[in-house]
C-alpha cells in the first residue's frame, strides 16, 4: 500500500456514549470518514475539525463554504455554494462548485473499531505497558508527512507528547477549543517536532505511536498530512 493510502489517525471510534455499548447485535454508529479543516461561520450545524460520517448532508446556501479532509482516499475538497452529501472517499455536490486535490497522508487505520485497533501495527492501545512492549515490533508506524503535527484531542482529556526512547521529553500540550473539539497546530505557533524521531501520543487512556517522515517539513503543510485525532472521549 502507497504512502499517499495510510493516514496517521488514531481512530476506534465508537462514536456517541448511546451506541457505545458492547455485545452481541449492538449496533454502532458509523464510523467518520473525514474532518471538517475549515468552515464558513454561516454553515449551519458543523464546526471546525469535526468529524463527519457517511451520508452526512450539509446545506452550504448560495456562497457557504467548507473544507473537507477524507481520512480513506486522501483527498481535500473546498466545497462553494449547494448541498453536500458526504460520501466513503468523496462528496457529493448539488448546485454548488468543488475543487479537489490529494494530499500525501497515511491511510491504513481509518474507521477501525476497538478489537481491530488493538490488533493493529500503529495502533490505538488503551494503557501504556502493552505500547511499549509491541511498539518496536510495529512494522507500520503511523507516519506523519509534516513536522508541524495537528493534533485533534478526545474533548475531554490532556493530549501528552512523549519521545519514544526518552520518556523525560515530554510535554502536556495547550490545547484550544472550537465547538465540541480541542486540537492543538504545532504549525499555528512555530513550532515542530524531529524529522525521524518517534513520539507517543496520549489522551486519557488511549495511546497512539507515529514517527515524524525524515522528510517532512515543518510549518504549515497539508492538514491531512500532519494529522493525529483521538476519538471522541464517551
Amino acid at each position: 500500500m502507497s504512502k499517499i493510502r495510510r493516514l496517521a489517525l488514531a481512530v476506534g471510534f465508537t462514536a456517541c456514549p448511546t451506541s457505545a455499548l458492547i455485545g452481541a447485535g449492538v449496533a454502532h454508529a458509523a464510523p467518520p470518514v473525514a474532518l471538517v479543516e475549515d468552515v464558513d461561520a454561516k454553515v449551519p450545524g458543523v464546526a471546525l475539525m469535526d468529524y463527519l460520517e457517511q451520508g452526512r448532508r450539509l446545506e452550504l446556501g448560495s456562497s457557504g463554504w467548507i473544507e473537507i479532509d477524507y481520512f480513506s482516499s486522501c483527498l481535500h475538497e473546498r466545497i462553494v455554494g449547494g448541498a453536500v452529501t458526504v460520501g466513503a472517499e468523496r462528496s457529493e455536490v448539488s448546485g454548488g462548485s468543488v475543487e479537489r486535490h490529494p494530499v500525501e497522508c497515511d491511510a491504513g487505520k481509518i474507521a477501525l473499531t476497538e478489537p481491530q485497533a488493538e490488533r493493529a501495527a500503529g495502533f490505538v492501545q488503551r494503557g501504556g505497558a502493552e505500547l511499549r512492549n509491541r511498539i518496536l515490533a510495529a512494522k507500520n508506524q503511523l507516519v506523519l508527512h509534516g513536522a508541524s503535527p495537528l493534533i485533534v484531542g478526545d474533548g475531554k482529556n490532556d493530549v501528552v507528547i512523549t519521545r519514544f526512547g526518552d520518556f523525560r521529553d515530554r510535554e502536556t500540550l495547550p490545547l484550544v477549543s472550537s465547538g465540541e473539539r480541542r486540537f492543538y497546530d504545532y504549525a499555528s505557533h512555530d513550532r515542530s517536532l524531529i524529522p525521524g524521531a518517534v513520539y507517543v501520543a496520549t489522551s486519557g487512556d488511549r495511546q497512539v505511536m507515529f514517527r515524524i517522515d525524515r522528510e517532512a517539513a515543518p510549518g504549515s503543510t497539508p492538514k491531512l498530512g500532519r494529522l493525529i485525532a483521538f476519538p471522541p472521549a464517551p
